[in-house]
């Protein structure tokens, strides 16, 4: 029976820890690094590099390296667009959606960004601009973010440290759960989006 280790093989993961351990101070600061540009590329890995930061560095100096790469990230992301302004960042996120998520933050604030950075389907980069154009403040932001962002860097990364060596079934189950919980995420979130909007629309017109 395949295990998780034999799996992960085929990417030569041992080569690649021993690599970046040969690198000393370089190979944390590439793992804070990778977690804070993360927010801002135009596709989902956040499980694949914290799963691999709790391979390389074990859970809890894993955990931080993602946990602060990741609020730094997401950090940066608001700070832009609070100084740029709504006309510059919308002018970059073309579409309705946007301004609807912004509409969201403005009536549900700390919930709404607790809510996305929970759930896969709101990128994290352009969710950081749209909060940073609406009202809300910077330490509120960040402190929504930190707090929803901790314990998922931590599943991920004890997840690269605890279970590397486990059968496939184990991660079947565990991937099983992880999908069913974000899909409850999802429904809420856009639950949530939706009242807001709605409350929003009857709010303009009286």
């Amino acid at each position: 029976m395949m295990d998780v280790q034999s799996f992960l093989s085929l990417w030569d993961q041992e080569h690649l820890k021993d690599a970046l351990r040969s690198m000393g101070f370089w190979a944390p600061f590439l793992g804070f690094a990778l977690s804070a540009v993360r927010p801002s590329l135009p596709f989902p890995l956040f499980l694949p590099i914290n799963i691999v930061l709790g391979a390389v560095f074990g859970f809890w100096f894993g955990s931080l390296l993602g946990w602060a790469g990741t609020c730094l990230g997401c950090g940066i992301g608001f700070t832009i667009a609070r100084t740029l302004g709504k006309s510059v960042v919308y002018s970059w996120l073309r579409g309705e959606r946007w301004q609807k998520l912004e509409v969201w933050v403005r009536q549900r604030g700390f919930a709404a960004v607790f809510l996305a950075r929970t759930t896969p389907i709101v990128p994290m980069g352009p969710f950081s601009y749209v909060v940073g154009v609406s009202p809300m403040s910077f330490g509120s932001f960040m402190l929504a973010t930190g707090i929803a962002s901790l314990p998922m860097t931590m599943i991920a990364t004890g997840a690269g440290d605890f279970l590397k060596d486990a059968p496939w079934w184990v991660w079947a189950i565990g991937i099983f759960l992880y999908g069913g919980a974000n899909g409850f995420l999802v429904l809420r979130t856009q639950q949530q989006a939706k009242s807001a909007i709605n409350a929003d629309a009857v709010a303009s017109k009286t």
